[in-house]
């Protein structure tokens, strides 16, 4: 396991900022395909992200972009328009070198809608998105979600979408907070994906809260991380939090959180899982296994 940082902790740093907090701080991070109300920084932008990254060895994957679209939608023109977007987002990170590309299922649009055909309408989204992924040389990954109306709240769900798509370069995305506030058991959650697990999200949860400051819930951080060690999950933990007030402070404190149960786990020797993950290419990534941030980090 490698601690990686989201784009979406530093929400107030420039992409080339965050690059090089994320490169001397952690092993690796995650680029955040979004709109701003400037423009779209990662499009716009290329060849300065890839300068700054240029600079760089760490692990690096890409969320996809998801505001105000749905893979998961009836409306052909809507599932058409956010099919592209996606597609744009997984060129980008080819571009960009990332090995992994985070997408959102989608929604079920209304109530009058079966979720049938939410579903069917998601897995041709994401079959098209696969045969893009491949050909640009990027693994796609399927994020659990949370609330009534979304689509692929629990594994069973997210395996038979897996199962219909038909592509072993379709993973998961597991978000641990998406977890807890469904009420679901994490490690029913790792045990059914194990095998597919491409990414992980973590932030903490409490109530109806997701992405907050590790701390800042009442989410079991050790038990997680047992999971992933007994899963013998061996790629990035992407801290995913929201600290609206200094989004700095608020990763620094997570991170702290972190370090000490990776190094823990890491310490213990890493368990080989039941089976290669399908599609996963054998790349363990610069300092794999590394957890060595510059800022201070607390005793065990």
């Amino acid at each position: 396991m490698q601690l990686a940082i989201s784009h979406q902790v530093l929400w107030n740093f420039s992409v080339g900022t965050f690059i090089k907090f994320a490169t001397e701080n952690f092993d690796g991070m995650e680029l955040v395909d979004e709109p701003k109300p400037h423009g779209w920084e990662l499009r716009e932008e290329t060849k300065s992200v890839r300068d700054a990254l240029s600079t760089t060895n760490s692990r690096l994957t890409l969320h996809a972009t998801y505001r105000d679209l749905n893979l998961g939608s009836i409306n052909r023109a809507v599932r058409e328009l956010s099919v592209s977007e996606a597609m744009r987002s997984i060129e980008l990170a080819n571009l960009f070198g990332a090995e992994v590309v985070t997408v959102h299922p989608g929604k079920i649009a209304g109530r009058k809608i079966p979720r049938a055909d939410s579903v069917i309408a998601l897995i041709h989204s994401l079959k098209e998105l696969a045969k893009h992924a491949e050909e640009n040389g990027v693994l796609l990954s399927l994020e659990n979600m949370a609330g009534s109306k979304k689509l692929c709240k629990t594994a069973p769900e997210m395996l038979e979408v897996f199962s219909a798509v038909g592509a072993d370069n379709i993973g998961a995305t597991i978000d641990f907070s998406h977890v807890y506030l469904m009420g679901i058991s994490p490690r029913r959650t790792v045990d059914a994906l194990r095998k597919k697990l491409f990414n992980i999200h973590l932030s903490d949860s409490r109530g109806g809260s997701d992405h907050l400051s590790l701390g800042g819930g009442i989410m079991n951080l050790a038990e997680i991380f047992d999971l992933l060690h007994e899963a013998g999950y061996k790629r990035s933990v992407v801290l995913e939090t929201w600290y609206s007030k200094d989004p700095l402070k608020g990763a620094i404190s997570s991170a702290q959180a972190m370090v000490p149960l990776i190094k823990k786990r890491l310490s213990q020797g890493l368990p080989s899982p039941e089976g290669e993950e399908s599609g996963v290419p054998k790349h363990p990534g610069p300092g794999a296994g590394a957890v060595t941030p510059n800022f201070p980090v607390p005793a065990n």
